[in-house]
């Protein structure tokens, strides 16, 4: 389902008409699993609307940039059940049992030895001959 046809249905259950407007008369708090690229850009959206929201992060860098812009950071590994489980009791006791949570976690991680994605440089990729048999 679309979130423009989510919106939609939500504010036919409210009984208004149909715009995002109305949908966030409905919201008041949220919580975002993760605070880096689509987690942050949603967290401050939603701040921007007004909502408390509770930022969950591994990388307390990150979670110190939504909370210079007024998110409440929490630091916990979403990918792990006991963590997300504490750092979601933690947001409820913060800002209030959530209206939304919103999952912007990477399904895949870097891997840890810091080179990051994709395994080199995008101005030196790997020859063709070198693929060749």
């Amino acid at each position: 389902m679309e979130a423009s046809s989510v919106i939609q249905k939500a504010a036919r259950t409210s009984g208004r008409g149909g715009g995002a407007d109305d949908l966030q008369l409905r919201l008041n708090r949220a919580v975002v699993l993760g605070a880096r690229n689509l987690g942050g850009a949603i967290t401050r959206d939603l701040l921007a609307r007004g909502l408390h929201v509770a930022t969950v992060a591994r990388t307390q860098s990150d979670l110190d940039a939504l909370k210079a812009d007024g998110g409440i950071p929490i630091r916990a590994d979403a990918a792990d059940y006991e963590q997300l489980g504490e750092a979601l009791t933690r947001a409820a006791a913060e800002i209030g049992p959530p209206d939304l949570i919103v999952n912007a976690v990477s399904a895949v991680r870097p891997p840890d030895d810091g080179s990051g994605f994709g395994g080199g440089s995008l101005s030196s990729p790997p020859s063709a001959t070198a693929h060749e048999t």
